[in-house]
């Protein structure tokens, strides 16, 4: 059945309607924080020129009933309608759940109509043998045993935690709704949360750069240091004019961004021990890559996107290299003096999402993205705090322990190598 027939992307069946305390339920509360999310959500650009089987770009409609189509005990035409005309089922797994009537009910209808393979399910609370309702367990071959990895799962030790953890889990339902793996659209979420992420760095970087020459300058007095000076003014004066053009001028941020990076690579050669330069090069190449996708530019914006990305594994080394646990970490970060409650939560949570068990080993950019998040993770964290100590040294451990299992070790470069190294000497001054 052809996708342009349906009227729903997908129709999220949830418990918890009817509450006693006329509040909302955590069942509705996530149901409605994922009908938002998943209707608003744009898959990354670089997903153009991929063939989906999906929808394209943007989702077109997400189902999520109202209490008037509830109102009787057996499910109602307009919801029939509404399961029919969806391509996908989204089940929110919960003990509730599991003993509800209505979601029951859906199951059945949708497997009827569709059979059971565009069921997903989102787990939000309790083990799966009390929390996935019946009528999916005897849908879905292979679920009866529990055996079968959910679509979703976002238990943690609070609601909040939870609704934290939809933003990165919901990737897992997005992928088969989208028509891609869920391996690629991760990784390509990645991608773009760190051009979004260093975006930032560059809008700054003309200023940034500046300060940070004539902080250099002032401290060393030598001759790279001058030259150091010298070579970050030039990259000041080719992006400043970056904050005046209007959006539309393509062509010419193009060629001042270039200018930038070639002068901040020269930079970086003058001045190798450097994360703060290695940082903002990624953040510059990071918002290059944009423009030259705004300008129809695909092979060169892939180009400028693996030199960026490239840069990860020299970037985490050396800010493992400029750690000192012993005292506040005096690495040369952009932001190193604004590590908040925000950025410690955030930073996190990325980790948690790379933590979780998988059946298969991780693979050499799997653990290049652990160590990278870990190498900025470590630097925010308090280490006179023993709690902190402690974290640090058990995301240290991970990353060691991720790259020690890669599955296929002949990928791993002797960055790769160096990166390992790095971090086992990191992990001993902190134990120190």
């Amino acid at each position: 059945m052809h996708s342009a027939i349906f009227l729903y992307d997908a129709f999220i069946s949830y418990s918890g309607y009817y509450n006693p305390q006329g509040s909302k339920t955590f069942d509705r509360m996530v149901a409605e924080r994922l009908h938002a999310a998943l209707e608003t959500y744009r898959a990354p650009k670089s997903l153009r020129s991929t063939n989906l089987s999906g929808p394209g770009l943007r989702l077109k409609r997400v189902f999520l009933d109202r209490e008037e189509m509830r109102a009787s005990s057996s499910l109602r035409k307009s919801l029939l309608d509404a399961l029919g005309q969806s391509r996908f089922l989204i089940v929110i797994c919960s003990p509730r759940a599991h003993q509800s009537h209505w979601v029951n009910e859906e199951i059945s209808a949708f497997s009827n109509i569709h059979g059971s393979s565009q069921i997903l399910a989102l787990l939000i609370e309790g083990m799966p043998e009390s929390s996935i309702p019946p009528a999916l367990s005897t849908n879905i071959h292979g679920l009866s045993d529990y055996s079968m990895p959910l679509a979703a799962d976002i238990r943690a030790g609070s609601p909040r935690q939870s609704l934290r953890m939809l933003k990165y889990e919901k990737l897992r339902l997005l992928a088969p709704i989208l028509g891609v793996s869920f391996d690629d659209l991760r990784q390509r979420e990645h991608q773009r949360a760190i051009r979004r992420r260093t975006a930032l760095i560059a809008s700054l970087s003309a200023a940034c750069i500046v300060l940070a020459s004539l902080t250099t300058a002032a401290v060393l007095a030598s001759r790279r240091a001058q030259r150091n000076y010298n070579t970050a003014l030039e990259a000041g004066k080719m992006t400043l004019p970056l904050l005046a053009l209007e959006q539309a001028d393509l062509v010419r941020r193009e060629i001042y961004l270039k200018n930038a990076v070639e002068t901040v690579e020269k930079l970086c050669r003058e001045d190798p021990a450097s994360a703060n330069c290695l940082e903002l090069l990624r953040g510059l190449k990071g918002v290059l890559v944009d423009v030259q996708i705004s300008l129809g530019k695909p092979e060169k914006a892939n180009k400028t996107f693996d030199d960026a990305k490239g840069l990860d594994v020299p970037l985490a080394i050396k800010r493992l290299q400029n750690w000192e646990p012993k005292a506040k970490p005096a690495n040369d970060d952009l932001f190193s003096e604004l590590p908040d409650t925000s950025t410690i939560n955030h930073l996190r949570e990325l980790l948690n999402i790379w933590e979780r068990p998988r059946a298969a080993p991780p693979s050499v950019e799997e653990a290049t993205i652990y160590a990278e998040y870990a190498s900025q993770y470590v630097l925010v964290l308090d280490i006179k705090s023993q709690s902190d100590r402690a974290e640090a040294a058990r995301v240290l451990r991970n990353a060691i322990t991720k790259f020690r299992s890669v599955g296929n070790p002949h990928n791993k470069t002797e960055q790769h190598e160096q990166l390992l190294h790095v971090l086992d000497q990191a992990l001993g001054r902190l134990n120190q």
